[in-house]
């Protein structure tokens, strides 16, 4: 046969009875007749299988078995208590933590106002960012170290849901005192002059290369 569950109310009544040392002192402390706070604490007895408290003229004294019992009640009322205040803010809004990992360089930029915004709005949230180069930052969230990210090289995010965040522009620019270069900055002219100043640097490259070879297989042949 299954016990009866012990209800807060008595665990309550017995904390006021040990606190106060005396029955009568715990019943008027709790607005009770003495009588009905005997009863709860008997009725407690009964579902411990355990005598909680020495009885005598002079007042009540816990046993080793009440003192052990007043020990576990003051936590479990405090964390009934917590549990009744987490669930009364609820309607204040979601409680809880969040890990946002980006790279070094965004960090400054996008999360100050983040973070500004989100303490207005959402005051019960903890962010935690975790700031890296950008293939650490996809290396956190396959590990599940952060909840959400931030890359920039989203073709190698193949393993995880990406959506597209925002769009950079990019821009040449300079001091154009006579106007030659503006006409020169469309992007397909752009496109090709970078082409071939690649290709000039590969060439040049090559030549070099050809140039120290020689030298240092001249200078083997003196030696």
């Amino acid at each position: 046969m299954l016990a009866a569950p012990m209800e807060l109310r008595t665990l309550r009544y017995f904390i006021a009875v040990l606190e106060a040392g005396s029955l009568s002192r715990a019943a008027g402390s709790l607005y009770i007749a003495q009588p009905a706070l005997t009863a709860q604490i008997k009725k407690l007895e009964g579902e411990l299988g355990a005598q909680l408290f020495e009885r005598s003229h002079a007042g009540v004294t816990p046993t080793p078995a009440g003192l052990q019992l007043y020990e576990d009640a003051r936590r479990l009322l405090s964390d009934a208590d917590a549990v009744r205040d987490r669930v009364l803010r609820l309607p204040k809004g979601p409680e809880g933590s969040v890990t946002v990992a980006l790279p070094l360089l965004l960090v400054s930029l996008l999360m100050g106002p983040v973070l500004a915004s989100l303490k207005r709005t959402h005051p019960r949230i903890r962010v935690f960012v975790l700031d890296d180069l950008s293939l650490m930052v996809k290396q956190a969230m396959l590990e599940r170290r952060a909840d959400i990210g931030i890359l920039v090289d989203t073709p190698a995010a193949d393993e995880l849901n990406a959506r597209p965040f925002a769009r950079e522009a990019m821009f040449f620019c300079g001091k154009d005192v006579q106007g030659d270069v503006a006409p020169l900055l469309r992007p397909q002219v752009v496109l090709q002059t970078l082409a071939r100043e690649a290709r000039a640097m590969i060439e040049r490259g090559q030549w070099q290369a050809r140039w120290l070879g020689g030298a240092s297989g001249g200078g083997e042949a003196a030696g």
